[in-house]
């Protein structure tokens, strides 16, 4: 897809122009912009659509944003808005949090359970993925109660699935191949 090239090759742009700067800060401003297109549908339709002017959709954006985010960022979305790539921004988003996570030494694992971690937990689990992993690993966890027991870890492209759905599931497939 065009535009998903286009976006990565953004987020490494912004990652560039970034270095030396609060990379941590400058993430989280764009990931607030692009939480708030998602949550203001109305807003978001008026920086992509075709129908306005690209003098207005600027103006739209400076009226919101300017004076609450970084120079850099408000530059770097200014021209994403001018080369019709704001609608990536989540895209743009996930990319640079990987590039600054990579260039840091550091990992994302995505935890899910059936009932929240307590923080004791979550550090063994940190610790054990990071001494897997030699990289330093943030976890970012969520509850999902249908797979009713058990953990499910993802760290980049691994998968390490011990939830009990997916046990009782093999269970199953096992006992009916016996038949």
């Amino acid at each position: 897809m065009k535009t998903e090239t286009e976006a990565l090759k953004a987020a490494r742009a912004f990652w560039e122009l970034s270095e030396g700067k609060d990379t941590l800060q400058l993430e989280t401003e764009l990931q607030e912009v692009a939480n708030m297109l998602n949550s203001l549908p109305d807003l978001k339709e008026a920086l992509v659509s075709n129908k306005v002017l690209p003098e207005k959709k600027l103006q739209v954006f400076s009226r919101a944003f300017r004076g609450k985010l970084s120079d850099l960022t408000f530059g770097f979305l200014i021209l994403l808005i001018e080369n019709g790539l704001i609608e990536s921004l989540p895209l743009v988003v996930k990319e640079y949090a990987q590039i600054r996570h990579e260039k840091e030494n550091r990992l994302t694992a995505e935890v899910v359970t059936s009932r929240p971690l307590d923080d004791d937990l979550k550090t063994k689990i940190s610790t054990v993925l990071s001494e897997a992993t030699g990289k330093e690993v943030a976890l970012k966890c969520r509850v999902d109660e249908e797979i009713l027991g058990g953990i499910i870890i993802r760290v980049g492209d691994q998968l390490i699935d011990g939830s009990l759905k997916t046990r009782l599931n093999e269970a199953r497939l096992t006992f009916a191949s016996k038949d």
